[in-house]
Protein backbone atom coordinates (compact mmCIF):
# COMPACT_ATOMS: atom_id res chain seq x y z
CA UNK A 1 0.00 0.00 0.00
CA UNK A 2 1.33 3.46 -0.89
CA UNK A 3 2.30 5.50 2.15
CA UNK A 4 1.42 8.82 0.50
CA UNK A 5 -2.26 7.92 0.78
CA UNK A 6 -2.20 8.12 4.56
CA UNK A 7 -2.86 11.79 5.24
CA UNK A 8 -3.09 11.33 9.00
CA UNK A 9 -0.18 9.45 10.55
CA UNK A 10 -2.29 8.48 13.60
CA UNK A 11 -4.80 6.44 11.61
CA UNK A 12 -3.89 2.99 10.30
CA UNK A 13 -4.04 2.52 6.53
CA UNK A 14 -7.13 0.76 5.24
CA UNK A 15 -6.45 -2.11 2.86
CA UNK A 16 -9.01 -0.70 0.42
CA UNK A 17 -7.03 1.30 -2.16
CA UNK A 18 -10.04 3.20 -3.55
CA UNK A 19 -11.19 4.21 -0.07
CA UNK A 20 -7.68 5.43 0.74
CA UNK A 21 -7.58 7.53 -2.43
CA UNK A 22 -11.00 9.04 -1.71
CA UNK A 23 -9.98 9.84 1.87
CA UNK A 24 -6.80 11.47 0.58
CA UNK A 25 -8.78 13.61 -1.89
CA UNK A 26 -11.25 14.63 0.84
CA UNK A 27 -8.36 15.68 3.09
CA UNK A 28 -6.96 17.79 0.25
CA UNK A 29 -10.32 19.47 -0.32
CA UNK A 30 -10.49 20.38 3.36
CA UNK A 31 -7.01 21.90 3.28
CA UNK A 32 -7.83 23.97 0.20
CA UNK A 33 -11.02 25.18 1.85
CA UNK A 34 -8.95 26.43 4.77
CA UNK A 35 -6.62 28.32 2.43
CA UNK A 36 -9.57 29.75 0.52
CA UNK A 37 -11.14 30.86 3.81
CA UNK A 38 -7.88 32.61 4.77
CA UNK A 39 -7.93 34.38 1.40
CA UNK A 40 -11.52 35.54 1.90
CA UNK A 41 -10.54 36.81 5.33
CA UNK A 42 -7.61 38.68 3.76
CA UNK A 43 -9.95 40.16 1.13
CA UNK A 44 -12.31 41.38 3.85
CA UNK A 45 -9.45 42.97 5.80
CA UNK A 46 -8.11 44.61 2.63
CA UNK A 47 -11.51 46.06 1.75
CA UNK A 48 -11.95 47.38 5.29
CA UNK A 49 -8.52 49.04 5.20
CA UNK A 50 -9.18 50.68 1.83
CA UNK A 51 -12.62 51.86 2.96
CA UNK A 52 -11.08 53.38 6.09
CA UNK A 53 -8.43 55.07 3.93
CA UNK A 54 -11.18 56.48 1.71
CA UNK A 55 -13.11 57.85 4.73
CA UNK A 56 -9.96 59.48 6.10
CA UNK A 57 -9.23 61.05 2.71
CA UNK A 58 -12.78 62.41 2.47
CA UNK A 59 -12.61 63.79 6.02
CA UNK A 60 -9.36 65.60 5.26
CA UNK A 61 -10.58 66.95 1.91
CA UNK A 62 -14.12 67.84 2.91
CA UNK A 63 -15.80 64.94 1.11
CA UNK A 64 -14.14 65.58 -2.26
CA UNK A 65 -13.54 62.25 -3.98
CA UNK A 66 -11.08 63.29 -6.68
CA UNK A 67 -7.63 61.70 -6.71
CA UNK A 68 -5.79 60.42 -3.69
CA UNK A 69 -7.15 57.42 -1.90
CA UNK A 70 -10.03 56.87 -4.30
CA UNK A 71 -7.84 56.51 -7.39
CA UNK A 72 -6.48 53.21 -6.13
CA UNK A 73 -9.97 51.79 -5.51
CA UNK A 74 -10.19 50.30 -9.01
CA UNK A 75 -8.28 47.21 -9.99
CA UNK A 76 -8.43 43.58 -8.98
CA UNK A 77 -9.60 42.71 -5.50
CA UNK A 78 -7.92 40.06 -3.41
CA UNK A 79 -8.89 36.80 -5.09
CA UNK A 80 -8.53 33.04 -4.75
CA UNK A 81 -7.79 31.07 -7.94
CA UNK A 82 -8.05 27.64 -6.26
CA UNK A 83 -4.26 27.53 -5.68
CA UNK A 84 -3.07 30.98 -4.59
CA UNK A 85 -4.44 34.05 -2.86
CA UNK A 86 -3.69 37.03 -5.11
CA UNK A 87 -3.29 40.44 -3.45
CA UNK A 88 -5.20 43.59 -4.42
CA UNK A 89 -3.57 44.90 -7.60
CA UNK A 90 -3.96 48.40 -9.05
CA UNK A 91 -4.51 48.91 -12.80
CA UNK A 92 -1.30 48.90 -14.84
CA UNK A 93 0.62 46.91 -12.24
CA UNK A 94 1.98 43.40 -12.08
CA UNK A 95 1.41 41.10 -9.11
CA UNK A 96 4.16 38.55 -8.49
CA UNK A 97 3.85 35.65 -6.07
CA UNK A 98 6.36 32.90 -5.35
CA UNK A 99 5.41 29.43 -6.52
CA UNK A 100 4.19 27.12 -3.82
CA UNK A 101 6.69 24.81 -2.15
CA UNK A 102 4.25 21.91 -2.04
CA UNK A 103 1.05 20.99 -3.88
CA UNK A 104 -0.99 17.87 -3.20
CA UNK A 105 1.86 16.38 -1.19
CA UNK A 106 4.43 16.90 -3.96
CA UNK A 107 7.35 19.20 -3.16
CA UNK A 108 8.59 21.59 -5.87
CA UNK A 109 11.83 23.48 -6.36
CA UNK A 110 10.51 27.04 -6.32
CA UNK A 111 13.82 28.85 -5.98
CA UNK A 112 13.68 30.47 -9.43
CA UNK A 113 9.97 30.54 -10.19
CA UNK A 114 7.11 32.93 -9.60
CA UNK A 115 3.54 33.41 -10.77
CA UNK A 116 2.37 36.74 -12.13
CA UNK A 117 -0.85 38.58 -12.91
CA UNK A 118 -1.04 41.84 -14.88
CA UNK A 119 -3.80 44.43 -14.87
CA UNK A 120 -4.57 46.97 -17.55
CA UNK A 121 -7.52 49.36 -17.57
CA UNK A 122 -8.97 47.84 -14.40
CA UNK A 123 -9.28 44.35 -15.93
CA UNK A 124 -7.28 41.29 -15.13
CA UNK A 125 -5.42 39.87 -18.10
CA UNK A 126 -4.90 36.59 -16.31
CA UNK A 127 -1.96 34.66 -15.09
CA UNK A 128 1.00 35.31 -17.33
CA UNK A 129 2.60 32.05 -16.38
CA UNK A 130 5.43 30.62 -14.41
CA UNK A 131 8.82 32.29 -14.79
Amino acid sequence: MASWLSSNGDEPMDRNYVRNVLNYINDLKESFSEEEFKCLERKHQDLQARLEERHQYQAINGGIEEGGATEGQEGCEVSWDSLLCWPYTSPGTLAILPCFEELNGIRYDNTHQRLTRRLTNEKELGRLGIF
